[in-house]
């Protein structure tokens, strides 16, 4: 066989392997472009929000997000000279309203009320259930004046994102 009939038996096999590789390798980044997509960002809910300003009573949540759909926490209550109670703590669950958005409402079970007496709650009031809306970095607890003794109006309570050395 000539040489330039070799070559160009050569040359056809070389196009021929490097067109079934550049598919090969298209089909692959098809594959794997749909696996490694980016998941639903999730909602940076860990933190303190506190109703009301530091050095005066006030209510404050404490939140710990246990995954992408569950939370952990408690409402507590800081009097005039520091002191601390606990409210209730929580068991949650947590669901985005819109992907990628910064807003969701939350339901919260709560865990263990205390029924000592404490003035910070309203006894046996608090429900089996509570809703809540997470939007930016504020709370909203819908109707809370109804199991929070010292919440001025039943409209609801608003909750900010609050530093630790904030309360």
């Amino acid at each position: 066989m000539p040489t330039s009939e070799r070559s160009l038996k050569v040359a056809v096999g070389l196009t021929s392997l490097l067109a079934i590789a550049s598919v090969t390798i298209a089909i692959a980044a098809l594959f794997n472009s749909s696996a490694t997509r980016p998941t639903v960002r999730e909602i940076p809910l860990s933190g303190v929000y506190a109703d009301g300003a530091s050095g005066q009573p006030h209510y404050f949540v404490a939140v710990s997000s246990l995954g992408e759909h569950t939370l952990t926490g408690s409402m507590d209550f800081v009097y005039q000279d520091g002191q601390t109670s606990v409210v209730f703590t929580f068991q949650g669950s947590v669901q985005q309203l819109r992907p990628g958005a910064n807003v969701a409402v939350l339901t919260l079970v709560p865990s263990l009320v205390p029924q000592d007496g404490s003035a910070s709650q309203k006894r046996s009031s608090v429900p089996t259930a509570i809703s809540a809306v997470y939007q930016g970095k504020g709370l909203s607890f819908g109707e809370c004046g109804n199991y929070l003794h010292f919440v001025p109006s039943l409209a609801g309570c608003q909750f900010t994102h609050v530093n630790d050395n904030e309360l």
